[in-house]
């Protein structure tokens, strides 16, 4: 609801000053609601936490729809008219968490508290020290790596977003086109969030996120390599696994690895690495690269370093000991 009032502003900047304070406004009231809302969702979830994705799904079906009455509202009544649509909705979304039982999340979180190794005596991290709950919340060397690849998707998801459209506008594409891709794109993710939950459960959410890193690098590869604008359509059905796809093996894997009583921190990091410092990251070399060297090459060299990227993370899950126990026992044989 606080966001309101600075969207509400958003017409009224008259100067980079007062656009950029209005920027930083937005995004300090908001930055907490993606990891509030996924921890949320998990634990009204329980033990079908998997499912998250057909829930997540209604997300990108609201930012569809919200694209197109955006787009036709500020076509026939005007950008301010847009905003208010903005307040309008988030005050519905209001009067809808008011209405939720929270009180089965706090039950839910009790529960799992008490199913941990330790029971109740491993406590929830409420008391501990900052950085004893950072240790706790990255339990090894391969999480960390795994925030790694996040970073490395925040950060090729802004040149496969923002960047793209500057491209496709240096190749003479038509507003229309612009209206086309983002469809086409949310269109994509409906089916990966929805299948995302048998996936997980049957080949786990790393896999996923090995199909999204691989995903990543074609899309890269073959955009660099677009003449006419409009062959970028097909290429948006990689967005799905992309975004979705990298999205929900993301949060199932934060979960997996946050510690009883710290899973919205938990959540936190990931999307604090993913759109935090990978978007961050994203836009500022990105950018750089695409004066530099043309997007041609910037998408190349992006594509490169997501297949790095995703050749390293396959090394971390490797089971190594095991491999050197099988290599000594055949090489005893």
């Amino acid at each position: 609801v606080l966001c309101i009032a600075p969207v509400e502003c958003i017409t009224l900047a008259n100067s980079f000053a007062h656009a950029a304070a209005i920027a930083v406004s937005i995004s300090c009231l908001t930055a907490p609601m993606s990891s509030l809302q996924d921890s949320c969702t998990l634990c009204f979830l329980g033990a079908e936490s998997h499912q998250y994705g057909k829930i997540r799904l209604w997300g990108a079906i609201g930012w569809g729809l919200g694209s197109l009455a955006g787009g036709s509202i500020v076509e026939f009544l005007g950008i301010q008219y847009a905003f208010h649509l903005f307040g309008l909705t988030m005050l519905s979304v209001a009067a809808t968490v008011f209405s939720l039982d929270f009180a089965s999340i706090e039950m839910a979180s009790e529960a799992s508290r008490r199913n941990a190794p330790g029971g109740a005596a491993s406590g929830d991290g409420s008391g501990d020290p900052f950085w004893r709950s950072v240790r706790r919340l990255i339990p090894g060397w391969s999480y960390l790596f795994f925030l790694f690849v996040a970073v490395v998707a925040g950060f090729g998801a802004t040149s496969l977003q923002s960047l793209l459209l500057m491209f496709l506008s240096d190749l003479g594409a038509p507003d229309i086109l612009e209206g086309l891709m983002l469809s086409v794109a949310t269109v994509s993710e409906l089916p990966v969030f929805f299948y995302s939950g048998s996936v997980i459960k049957k080949y786990g959410a790393a896999s996923l996120l090995c199909a999204s890193m691989a995903a990543f690098t074609v899309r890269a590869i073959l955009v660099s390599f677009l003449r006419n604008p409009w062959m970028v359509l097909p290429l948006q059905l990689l967005h799905g696994f992309t975004f979705a796809g990298c999205w929900t093996a993301g949060v199932a894997l934060a979960k997996e690895n946050s510690p009883p009583g710290l899973e919205t921190s938990g959540q936190s990091i990931f999307t604090m690495a993913y759109n935090g410092v990978g978007g961050l990251a994203g836009s500022i070399v990105g950018g750089q690269l695409y004066d530099v060297v043309g997007p041609r090459h910037m998408y190349r060299i992006k594509g490169l370093v997501f297949a790095v990227t995703l050749l390293l993370y396959l090394l971390t899950l490797a089971d190594w000991s095991r491999l050197r126990k099988k290599t000594a026992y055949e090489s005893v044989s």
